[in-house]
């Protein structure tokens, strides 16, 4: 007897072809894709879940909660019982790395004949109803198949009750956001910290500027200038403190210059090593043809030390500093990582083999005031003002780093290819006025006169204006007899440059010398010009800077 079986074959190859095209096509899905069965166990998993390091044909026969974080394995569990309902939870790769998920289930029933069949039907039946499901491997099936023909009822139980589910990876997304929020919250103490020191600034040159003043007047034997002078050197100390706030509110003053990292770090590596003492050893690294950055030099110095010291002060116990300098080349993705454009850049590493640190403190790890030091030994603004400076000089910086296996620090600035002039002010010697006329303009009533005394006192002739409109008035009325206008960037009303554009009608012949402890609201002021004036300021300073600006009147 012959039976004519072409179209069951043709039907069978058929299928085989369709079932090959869903498995190449679920296979090829960014997300993971999952079914499970009764007992909360894989069934099937996609190749997508290689971005978690795991194996498909591993991962079969075991419970998705294994996989789940432990203090997210209720939240896992509810999506098991509300199919078709997002939920939300952490997963942990095979390196035990935390990864964020969103996950979907839904029930899947198979048709299943209910009629009894031999053990050997059962099993055919049941890889029949999982044609539908794609396979990883062929290993996969076969387990499928031994486990519907051990038991027939608890394999149709199952069939039943199963659920086939989508894990989607929001690890970068979330990583994101949190990097928006941190943006934020260092953004929202950055203008605090601006504004705090810019009121800072003028009571610090308010305090410079009368202590100098009487210290002049005081012989040197007397005691009382010793007392003055410790005022003074305070002052400045205070002076550095308002410094870093600016520097991590990235409004301080930058002066770049073109160098070469490498024979920076060079230069400084007798400092460091006295800074680290001698239970640690430094090593310096890298060619010194690397290349070039234009960056404050002093600025980019005090990221170095910074984050040596941080290096120091994670091996209680002695250790390797490796800083290290080499040229590398962005791509987007990694320059997109960093805030940055693709290109050249250089890249500068201060790596320890120190203690480390965990995923939650380089979460913190650049906001300020955040340190884990004890009470008294650290105040939290070391890393803080890395950040500000980097990111004020359009660098980037990353942290590497696990508990035990010490951190690598790196800040990427953008390398030049030409050398450009460096941009200095010129040293000018203190000399003394000539009775020309400066008008002053300051809005804090204490430094505008602390600053008519100074000015006074050198020979000048000098009229203050408390405000734009006093000023335009002043100029009104003797607007051809003023050679220097020396005004503050930020006042009520309008502005330094804005009253420059009003005065320089008035006064055909002024110059003007702007001063500020901050510039973030004037953003096309030119903070590198020599008609520039940073608060605090000494009254040698000030008088300094009031003849640079008088003797470029010359021809």
């Amino acid at each position: 007897i012959s039976h004519d079986i072409s179209e069951r074959e043709l039907a069978l190859e058929a299928m085989r072809r369709s079932e090959e095209r869903y498995r190449t096509l679920v296979d090829s899905l960014d997300d993971v894709i999952f079914s499970l069965d009764a007992a909360g166990r894989f069934v099937f998993v996609n190749r997508a879940v290689t971005r978690f390091d795991y194996r498909s044909a591993a991962m079969v026969g075991k419970p998705l909660l294994d996989f789940v974080h432990p203090d997210d394995r209720d939240l896992a569990a509810r999506m098991l019982v509300e199919p078709e309902r997002p939920h939300e939870f952490r997963l942990l790769d095979a390196h035990g790395k935390v990864r964020y998920v969103r996950g979907v289930t839904r029930h899947i029933a198979p048709e299943l004949p209910e009629r009894k069949l031999p053990l050997n039907a059962v099993a055919s039946d049941a890889h029949s109803g999982l044609s539908a499901l794609p396979a990883s491997d062929s290993s996969t099936d076969d387990r499928l198949i031994a486990g519907c023909g051990a038991n027939r009822v608890r394999t149709r139980d199952s069939f039943r009750s199963s659920l086939m589910g989508r894990l989607v990876d929001l690890t970068s997304q979330r990583e994101t956001e949190e990097q928006f929020r941190a943006a934020q919250r260092m953004e929202a103490v950055g203008r605090l910290a601006g504004g705090v020191a810019h009121d800072f600034n003028n009571l610090l040159t308010i305090i410079l500027s009368y202590a100098d003043s009487v210290v002049a007047l005081l012989h040197a034997e007397d005691p009382l200038r010793s007392d003055l002078e410790e005022v003074v050197a305070a002052a400045r100390r205070a002076s550095a403190l308002t410094r870093q706030l600016l520097i991590f509110s990235r409004r301080q003053m930058l002066r770049p210059e073109p160098f070469s990292p490498k024979e920076l770090v060079e230069g400084i590596a007798r400092l460091l090593r006295r800074v680290i003492g001698e239970d640690i050893e430094l090593r310096v690294t890298g060619d010194p043809a690397s290349g070039t950055v234009m960056a404050d030099r002093g600025q980019i110095e005090q990221v170095v030390m910074n984050l040596v010291v941080n290096a120091r002060d994670a091996m209680p116990k002695g250790g390797i500093i490796t800083v290290d300098v080499a040229s590398v080349e962005l791509d987007e993705r990694r320059s997109a990582a960093l805030e940055l454009t693709p290109g050249p850049y250089l890249e500068l590493s201060v790596a320890d083999n120190g203690l480390g640190m965990d995923e939650v403190t380089q979460s913190h790890i650049f906001e300020p005031f955040y340190t884990t030091k004890e009470a008294g030994k650290g105040t939290g603004l070391g890393l803080s003002t890395v950040y500000g400076i980097v990111k004020q000089s359009r660098g980037g910086i990353s942290v590497q780093s696990a508990p035990g296996q010490g951190a690598t620090f790196r800040v990427f600035l953008r390398r030049v290819d030409r050398i450009c002039p460096s941009i200095e002010n010129a040293v000018v010697p203190l000399l003394e006025g000539k009775g020309e006329r400066v008008l002053v303009v300051e809005d804090e009533k204490a430094l505008r006169e602390v600053i008519r005394r100074v000015l006074t006192r050198a020979g000048y002739e000098v009229v203050v204006a408390a405000n734009s409109g006093e000023a335009i008035l002043h100029a009104e009325n003797a607007g051809n007899d003023i050679h220097v206008v020396l005004t503050d960037v930020v006042m009520p009303g309008l502005n330094g440059r804005e009253l420059a554009q009003h005065l320089k009608l008035l006064c055909p012949h002024a110059r003007f010398l702007f001063m500020s402890g901050y510039l973030h609201a004037i953003t096309d002021f030119d903070p590198y010009g020599s008609n520039f004036l940073a608060k605090p300021f000494d009254q040698h300073t000030l008088t300094t800077k009031i003849r640079a600006v008088l003797d470029a009147l010359d021809p």
